[in-house]
């Protein structure tokens, strides 16, 4: 779910994630089961160092069973 968080980022690069998504587990055991939907909160912010400006991208994602995962990534 992760990886398609990050292929998402990767195709709208240079523009921003939109501040929600959805994640899908992947399996044959979630197909029409809703904890495998994920309601993910995107935040998009700026990062300065000393070799220069990156954007970096965090996901906190939650079911309805209460599972959860955060995802936090760099981009140029």
């Amino acid at each position: 779910m992760a990886s398609d968080i990050h292929a998402a980022a990767s195709r709208r690069f240079p523009r921003n994630l939109p501040t929600t998504l959805t994640a899908v587990a992947h399996g044959t055991n979630a197909a029409r089961d809703p904890r495998a939907r994920y309601r993910c909160q995107v935040s998009n912010r700026f990062i300065r160092t000393k070799s220069g400006r990156f954007r970096r991208t965090t996901a906190l994602c939650v079911n309805v069973g209460g599972g959860n995962f955060n995802y936090v990534f760099d981009m140029a």
